[in-house]
């Protein structure tokens, strides 16, 4: 798999939740933004720093304590996560991106 940069870019958003990713251009519905890798952690939720928990997604496993968190590489853990969110997130475990 050829992993190639979004047409994106990261800046202040001057507000108190700091950074944002904003498009450069604009998208399509269904048009892939970015192919992120993941860090799977085996840590509880709980257990991760409250930083960190901001930025994982929920991975597998049954919910709650024994479930799996991934922590996504490139932009991945920092796209706008407000519902109704203007975009989705797909997992794929086996090759281990979102």
């Amino acid at each position: 798999m050829t992993l190639t940069p979004p047409s994106v870019c990261v800046k202040d958003t001057g507000t108190a939740k700091g950074r944002g990713v904003f498009a450069l251009r604009e998208f399509h519905d269904g048009e892939v933004v970015e192919v992120s890798p993941v860090v799977v952690l085996r840590t509880p939720y709980r257990a991760l720093p409250q930083d960190i928990r901001e930025l994982v997604f929920y991975w597998e496993g049954p919910l709650g304590e024994s479930a799996t968190q991934a922590l996504a590489l490139g932009y991945g853990s920092l796209y706008n996560s407000n519902n109704p969110a203007n975009m989705r997130y797909e997992v794929d475990r086996g090759g281990r991106v979102l």
